[in-house]
């Protein structure tokens, strides 16, 4: 499918150009879409094509049935992802993204190339416990002040309630696929990973990102940015230049379309 602009898909809602050098698919946080990954393109410039995915269940696939376990949502969007898997690529998962992001890249079909690497950020390294526990009796409104007083949701949804209708449902579906899955010994794949950490992130512990480097065989690199949970969203600039750091870290060529911040 290289060397042509194909049509939108449920899981890429913008799929890869065929210009670019290299394609940087997305994995979106708990509750998030493909949104989350707005601006990118435009500070990285025309030699990354940003390739958000879209979960169901939210956005333009609102009517369609979320997930709740991990593994058939891990084969389906490894389904979706494996016709663009025959050109350098990278993978970002963000929190849930991180997880989702890593058991795709552990379960690539052998035809399918490797990442040039895997950037996470904010979430344990897989071998570690989800992050937050949510007993099944637990409301949305427990729910809710507990993400905002772990920093898990932004500040300003607190005062959209209709708003947090909508989202809490999906939050918690997302929460229970990542509670589904089942902590085991670290498994060194060989894919570059590349860690980035919250330094006041109260939802999750530094050290339980940082402990992503048991997971490869290929290289790992880690940094620690201002700001919480959400980091990329509090201090953009900050993450838009670890980004392109990460980006370009693993890359046997230089990018030289990324954009200047602010």
């Amino acid at each position: 499918m290289n060397g042509f602009d194909a049509a939108p898909t449920p899981y890429l809602p913008h799929p890869p150009s065929g210009d670019a050098l290299l394609n940087l698919f997305c994995f979106h946080h708990a509750g998030g879409n493909a949104a989350a990954f707005r601006g990118w393109a435009e500070f990285l410039g025309p030699d990354v094509s940003v390739v958000p995915i879209q979960l169901p269940g939210r956005a333009s696939r609102i009517r369609e049935p979320r997930f709740t376990e991990l593994e058939p949502l891990v084969r389906e969007v490894e389904d979706a992802l494996h016709p663009w898997l025959d050109r350098p690529y990278l993978f970002y998962g963000h929190s849930m993204g991180a997880l989702l992001a890593h058991q795709v890249a552990a379960r690539l079909r052998p035809d399918a190339l490797q990442p040039e690497a895997l950037i996470v950020g904010g979430y344990p390294a897989p071998h570690l416990p989800h992050a937050l526990d949510m007993p099944a009796d637990m409301t949305d409104q427990d729910l809710m002040e507990t993400l905002l007083g772990l920093g898990g949701l932004p500040a300003e949804l607190a005062d959209s309630p209709e708003w947090l209708e909508v989202l809490m449902p999906v939050i918690r579906d997302d929460l229970t696929v990542s509670a589904n899955h089942r902590p085991a010994p670290p498994r060194r794949l060989p894919i570059p990973i590349h860690v980035l950490a919250g330094q006041h992130d109260l939802l999750v512990d530094v050290g339980d990102v940082l402990a992503w480097e048991q997971h490869t065989s290929a290289g790992y690199r880690a940094e620690t940015l201002p700001g919480g949970h959400f980091f990329p969203r509090e201090y953009p600039a900050a993450f838009y230049a670890a980004l392109l750091r990460a980006v370009s870290a693993w890359l046997p060529f230089e990018l030289d379309g990324a954009r200047a911040f602010g």
